[in-house]
C-alpha cells in the first residue's frame, strides 16, 4: 500500500493537530507550533481510510505537472474557445503575443523555460476571464434583477467564487476550463449570494428559481477541478 501524500503547516493559532482535504491542495496536515513532525506519519496512517474517502469526494489530489511539457492549446469550454499556442524564438526574452482574430497565442522567447512560460499563461488567462466573465455576469445580473457591487478575477486555490456583503464578487480564472452549465451555476450562485449571504434553505430556493437542476450540476463541482490544467 502507497504512502499518501501531504503538506504540513505550522499554525501558531492551532491546539490540536488537523486534517483537511482540498480539491487545490489535497492532504494538509495542520499542527500546532512545537509539535513533533516526525508524529505526522503515523497519525496520516491511522486516517488513512477517511483521507481516502475526501480525496474521492473532491476528486482526488491535482495532478502534477509534466515537467517537459508546454502547452499546443488552450481548451475553454466554459465560454466556448481554443487557443493554439505556438513558440517562436526571438531576441525579446519571454514576451506574450495574441491574435484574437486566429485564437492564437504565441510565445516569443530565446528560451522557453516552463515556469516563466506559464507565468505568461496566466497573466493572459486572468486578462481573458476578466474580459468574458464580468460581462457575463452583469447580463446575468440585469436578467434576474440582481445588484452587483465590484467584479474582480483571481486565481483562487480552492474556491470558485466568493460574495461580499458589499455584493462584490471575486471569481476564479479557473471557470473558464468549467463545462457551461457549471460556470453558469457557479455565477448565479454568487449572484444569488448578494441577497443571502448564507447557504439557508432560502438561499438554495433563489438559486433553484434560475437553476432548477442545480443540485445535480452542484455534485459534479465535487470533481471540476481536474478539468483544469496542472499548469494553471
Amino acid at each position: 500500500m502507497s504512502a499518501l501524500d501531504y503538506k504540513i503547516q505550522v499554525s501558531p493559532r492551532a491546539r490540536h493537530v488537523r486534517l483537511k482535504v482540498t480539491p487545490a491542495d489535497g492532504l494538509c496536515v495542520v499542527i500546532p507550533r512545537g509539535f513533533d513532525p516526525n508524529e505526522v506519519p503515523e497519525l496520516v496512517r491511522e486516517k488513512r481510510a477517511w483521507v481516502e474517502r475526501a480525496l474521492r469526494r473532491c476528486g482526488g489530489p491535482p495532478p502534477v505537472p509534466d515537467q517537459a511539457c508546454l502547452p499546443e492549446v488552450i481548451d475553454l469550454p466554459g465560454v466556448c474557445e481554443l487557443w493554439r499556442v505556438t513558440y517562436q524564438p526571438g531576441a525579446l526574452r519571454h514576451s506574450l503575443r495574441e491574435d484574437a482574430a486566429q485564437a492564437c497565442l504565441t510565445i516569443i522567447t530565446d528560451r522557453p523555460e516552463q515556469a516563466r512560460v506559464f507565468a505568461h499563461l496566466r497573466r493572459w488567462l486572468a486578462g481573458r476571464a476578466a474580459a468574458v466573465l464580468e460581462p457575463e455576469v452583469r447580463r446575468l445580473a440585469d436578467i434576474h434583477g440582481f445588484e452587483v457591487g465590484r467584479i474582480s478575477v483571481r486565481n483562487q486555490k480552492s474556491r470558485w467564487g466568493s460574495c461580499s456583503s458589499r455584493k462584490n464578487l471575486s471569481l476564479n480564472l479557473k471557470l473558464l476550463f468549467l463545462a457551461p452549465e457549471q460556470l453558469h451555476y457557479v455565477l448565479i450562485h454568487e449572484l444569488c449570494h448578494t441577497r443571502v449571504m448564507n447557504h439557508s434553505l432560502n438561499f438554495w430556493e433563489h438559486v433553484a428559481e434560475i437553476e432548477p437542476h442545480y443540485r445535480v450540476i452542484n455534485r459534479s463541482m465535487r470533481s471540476a477541478w481536474r478539468l483544469v490544467p496542472a499548469w494553471v
